[in-house]
C-alpha cells in the first residue's frame, strides 16, 4: 500500500481496528486513526500534533484541522478527530463531492470509488476548502524559497 492509494480511514470501535481503505484494498490496523496518522507523520520527521499546530496557526482555525503528511496524503476529519465515528478522507484522492438527499454526501474518489456519508455537503466542502487554502500556502512558501535561492 502506498500513501497515494489511501482514500480514507475509519475506526471500528467494536473491533478496535482502524481500516485503511482504497478502491482495491482494505487493510486493518490495531491502532486508532490518530495513532496511525501520527505514525505517517513520524515517517516524515514530524508529529500529528506538530502538523495540526501548523495548520491551526496558518489557517487560523480551531475545529477539525486537516493533517498534511506529504504531497499525496492530506487527511481531513469529517467530524471531531476524537469522535469514534470520524472518517479521515484523503483530500488528494477526492475527485468531487456530490450532495444527495437526506443530509448525505457522495465522495467520488479519483480511482472510481464512491463513499456515501451521512453528512451535510457544506461541511465536507468547507474541509476541502481548508485543504486547498493550506496547499496554496505551501505553494507560496515554495515559490518564495525558490526566489531567494
Amino acid at each position: 500500500m502506498k500513501y497515494n492509494e489511501i482514500n480514507y480511514l475509519y475506526y471500528d470501535l467494536s473491533k478496535g481496528l482502524t481500516y485503511i481503505c482504497g478502491n482495491s484494498f482494505q487493510h486493518q490496523m490495531r491502532s486508532k486513526p490518530l495513532e496511525l496518522i501520527n505514525y505517517f507523520c513520524l515517517c516524515q520527521a514530524s508529529t500529528v500534533e506538530g502538523r495540526i499546530t501548523a495548520v491551526r496557526n496558518i489557517l487560523r482555525i480551531v475545529q477539525k484541522p486537516p493533517v498534511y503528511i506529504q504531497e499525496d496524503l492530506f487527511l481531513f476529519p469529517t467530524v471531531s478527530s476524537r469522535a469514534f465515528d470520524c472518517i479521515w478522507l484523503n483530500h488528494c484522492n477526492i475527485r468531487k463531492l456530490r450532495s444527495k438527499l437526506d443530509n448525505e454526501t457522495a465522495v467520488h474518489f479519483k480511482d472510481g470509488e464512491i463513499l456515501v456519508l451521512t453528512l451535510d455537503y457544506r461541511i465536507l466542502r468547507k474541509q476541502m476548502m481548508r485543504c486547498n487554502a493550506y496547499l496554496k500556502f505551501l505553494d507560496q512558501q515554495t515559490t518564495i524559497e525558490l526566489i531567494h535561492n
